[in-house]
């Protein structure tokens, strides 16, 4: 996969979550009830999920800088 895309799938849920959780509650607040909330925001929930599973399927954690093999238990 080119890392422009891994970049992206990450920094996907940074952007739709927020975004999501706003057409929620606008939606709440106009009709005074949870009845009804967008499947819009459904939607975005589940591809902001799958971008995160992009990312984090495809980053390596990097090694830690100190070593404590020759350490004693």
């Amino acid at each position: 996969m080119p890392p422009s895309l891994i970049t992206t799938a990450g920094w996907l849920p940074a952007i739709i979550i927020p975004a999501a959780t706003l057409i929620q509650l606008v939606s709440i607040f106009r009709n005074r009830s949870t009845q009804g909330v967008s499947w819009l925001t459904w939607l975005l929930f589940g591809i902001a999920n799958i971008g995160l599973y992009v990312y984090t399927e495809n980053t390596q954690p990097s090694s830690p800088s100190w070593d404590y093999s020759d350490q004693p238990c």
